[in-house]
């Protein structure tokens, strides 16, 4: 019996090399696997020419997990090891946690983890609440168009039911260029949460679930930043309050959700008493571990 402490166990029965292995070996393997006191998710026979492996759920009757001719010791141990290995073991055979929670959609828990994804520009437009020259306005509206085409690469994140069983959703980016990280670090963008009044994370793309977008940051004077006009890194020589909201809608197709958010920036400058609003549209497509 091999065991991985608070993972699992497997048996693994030797056999001569001159013995060929038999319906019966296997059955003996499987039912030790089997036994209330092992609980072995595998149940392996090697007779030294022949690798034979089961879950511990089949029967001596079915196809083998793998059926592999041994050469030597160390190629047999290669093969096996992205599926026998401790680390191996302990992904696919440590006991399920236990969440009460409502899923999420079906065949999930009430929390995973977002282990990738993008989110690309797809458009943008800039307005102000007060007059500007035509051709000041103008500039503006084609330095921030820039954006356009630019993707952010997920790192992480969490998706999950809080205790009033709405779904919140947390993500970690990577920022479109590295002199944009200090901005991004400054205005906790991986700390913003998305929230869906749903029941559950919908698998209908003519029905897809809507994430409501509210979040704020401040940027102070003097703060490291990158200037979305001039597209450089620089130092901000005002303060300034930024408001985000907006909606993402998006649906699920086995573990990858994806759609299209919609949202605005309203940021104030010091204490100046006008706004200047950005609208952005994206696309979007994260995956989603459900285990």
């Amino acid at each position: 019996m091999l065991t991985v402490a608070g993972a699992g166990r497997w048996i693994l029965e030797t056999k001569p090399p001159n013995q060929k292995i038999s319906i019966d070996d296997i059955d003996q393997t499987i039912s030790y696997a089997r036994h209330p006191e092992v609980s072995g998710h595998y149940a392996a026979v090697l007779n030294g020419q022949r690798f034979l492996l089961f879950f511990s759920t089949q029967t001596s009757n079915d196809k083998p997990i793998l059926d592999l001719e041994v050469t030597t010791g160390e190629t047999l141990a290669q093969r096996v090891m992205g599926l026998l290995s401790p680390l191996a073991i302990r992904r696919d055979c440590t006991p399920p946690v236990v969440d009460l929670r409502a899923p999420l959609a079906p065949g999930f828990r009430g929390d995973a983890k977002i282990v990738g994804g993008r989110n690309t520009h797809v458009g943008n437009e800039i307005e102000t609440d007060f007059p500007l020259p035509a051709p000041v306005l103008q500039n503006l509206k084609s330095q921030t168009a820039k954006i356009v085409g630019m993707s952010s690469t997920a790192r992480g994140g969490r998706i999950w039911r809080d205790e009033a069983s709405r779904i919140r959703v947390q993500i970690s980016w990577y920022p479109p260029h590295d002199d944009m990280k200090p901005m991004l670090q400054a205005a906790h963008l991986d700390e913003f949460e998305y929230v869906c009044l749903g029941e559950s994370i919908s698998t209908d793309s003519a029905m897809p679930s809507v994430f409501d977008i509210l979040a704020s940051y401040e940027l102070r004077r003097g703060q490291p930043t990158y200037d979305l006009l001039q597209w450089k890194a620089s130092d901000l020589g005002f303060d300034m309050d930024v408001i985000l909201q907006g909606q993402a809608t998006g649906y699920l197709a086995s573990t990858e959700f994806s759609g299209t958010a919609n949202f605005q920036s309203i940021a104030r400058i010091g204490s100046m008493p006008f706004q200047i609003v950005t609208h952005f549209t994206t696309k979007f497509a994260f995956q989603i571990d459900p285990r």
